[in-house]
């Protein structure tokens, strides 16, 4: 699904989660769950720790007249290995 080079010959490796998306509707708008894993090429000694974060943009053309949706922020430090881990971006999409 997509890569990010962070130095010293290694990477970090995101795949889809099981249930990529969930939208829960509430009155002032919805909160959307995007599940992700994400594993790194090797391990590292002391592990390293992340917070993730991006930005949701949606458009009916594909690369045309994107409009930024909402923030998905991590509610934790993420610690990749080697095998991948589960971890939940979360935000809030208001009317």
């Amino acid at each position: 699904m997509g890569t990010i080079e962070v130095g010293d010959n290694d990477r970090l490796d995101f795949e889809p989660g099981r249930d990529l998306l969930r939208l829960y509707p509430g009155v002032a708008g919805a909160r959307i769950d995007l599940q992700l894993r994400v594993g790194r090429a090797r391990d590292q000694v002391p592990p390293q720790q992340y917070r993730l974060a991006a930005h949701l943009d949606v458009s009916r053309l594909a690369q045309q007249g994107r409009r930024r949706l909402c923030r998905l922020e991590a509610e934790h430090l993420i610690t990749p290995g080697v095998r991948p881990v589960a971890f939940t971006l979360t935000g809030v999409i208001q009317r």
